[in-house]
């Protein structure tokens, strides 16, 4: 096992600025493509800032659970915290969890490239070349995946930007509405689908975090301010899409941001502008889908004990190709799943980590003490 830490390690150390760039990244992927919350006719961009407000608790917990373990990864913390025997159940568990969330992020990709314009490309050609690619990244180590991330954030920062202001020409603010007529249920399920999907996943950026040298308060900076620059970018486009759309159309498409970028032509000098916007996303998904097989494999070196860094990448890339090849059978399985998702979200995003975050503070609380007894017993010899 220390052997496979050295080996990831590379004696290469995160920047903050790094690490802001890889967690936006994470965060805004499947927001560009996915319709996080369908079959619904609410303000969705609204729903994402509450979204965004809900998650702050959970993103400073993730950020206190790496402060108090700072030299160990979410698989090596819960095995600390809970003992060896939950410990390894735990690590299992968020090992399958990476899993999950790495096959049906590849999925998305090779999903919508194959119905926006490969329509006659297998689809397992597709996950084999992408999830290789994602398995290469990981391989040259982590550290290049966050370099790699500073210098991917700026050009779908300008892909953005350019899409945005073309936008503006065909934006109907009639489509704007002021939600009074929108259910508190469906509202707080649309912002708990997007938490979901963009903040709460997060949780595996704690195998990054561990990489800087980073105290407790910049920690939670860290986190703070990739929500802040994550929220920005997903509820504009969010909104962006409603304008041109409406909430109507928006809700029953499987790719509301494609159709809405689809359909932005300035003259005929600029045109087909979502072929720009697909780069974009494909950009954000080698950066989430490499974070996820870093975690697999990071969990998979911490349930065997294996040493043998390169098998165990192998067996990485190859458990989400397999997965994602066998995760949806058609389009309209794939967003029947969101309905399952969020009691899975809530269970490996928020109450697991609650009670492993609450024994690591009792635990911290009562070695506190102990040494705070020594250094009086010491004194008063």
């Amino acid at each position: 096992m220390t052997e496979y830490i050295k080996a990831t390690d590379m004696n290469s150390k995160i920047t903050s600025r790094q690490f802001i760039s890889l967690c936006v990244l994470f965060m805004i992927t499947s927001v560009q493509v996915i319709n996080v919350y369908p079959n619904s006719k609410i303000n969705i961009w609204f729903a994402a800032i509450s979204g965004a407000i809900g998650s702050i608790p959970v993103l400073l917990m993730f950020a206190r659970l790496s402060g108090l373990y700072p030299d160990d990864n979410i698989f090596g913390i819960t095995e600390k915290v809970t003992g060896k025997l939950f410990g390894k159940i735990f690590c299992f568990l968020y090992t399958m969890y990476a899993i999950y969330i790495g096959a049906v992020i590849i999925r998305y990709l090779t999903e919508f490239i194959q119905v926006a314009s490969m329509n006659e490309t297998p689809q397992w050609i597709l996950l084999i070349f992408f999830g290789t690619l994602c398995g290469y990244i990981i391989f040259k180590g982590p550290h290049i995946l966050a370099k790699l991330s500073t210098l991917i954030l700026p050009i779908v920062l300008a892909i953005f930007i350019f899409i945005i202001l073309c936008s503006f020409g065909f934006y109907d603010y009639s489509n704007l509405r002021p939600g009074s007529d929108e259910s508190i249920a469906s509202f707080s399920d649309a912002a708990l689908s997007i938490a979901s999907f963009s903040f709460g996943e997060v949780l595996f950026t704690i195998n990054f975090l561990k990489k800087t040298d980073c105290s407790q308060r910049k920690k939670y900076s860290l986190f703070l301010i990739s929500l802040i620059l994550g929220t920005a970018f997903i509820v504009i486009q969010l909104l962006s899409n409603q304008l041109i759309l409406g909430t109507n159309i928006s809700s029953i498409l499987y790719f509301p941001n494609y159709e809405a970028v689809s359909i932005i032509n300035v003259g005929d000098f600029i045109t087909h502008i979502e072929v720009i916007s697909i780069i974009s996303f494909l950009l954000c998904v080698l950066v989430k889908e490499s974070v996820c097989i870093f975690s697999i494999s990071e969990g998979t070196a911490s349930l065997t004990g294996l040493k043998k860094r390169n098998s165990i990448l192998l067996f990485s890339t190859a458990a989400v190709i397999t997965g994602g090849y066998f995760a949806f059978g058609s389009t309209m399985d794939m967003f029947k799943f969101h309905s399952i998702n969020k009691y899975i979200v809530l269970i490996f995003q928020v109450i697991i980590p609650f009670v492993i975050y609450s024994v690591a503070e009792i635990k911290n609380i009562i070695s506190r003490s102990r040494n705070t007894i020594n250094e009086q017993k010491t004194l008063e010899r």
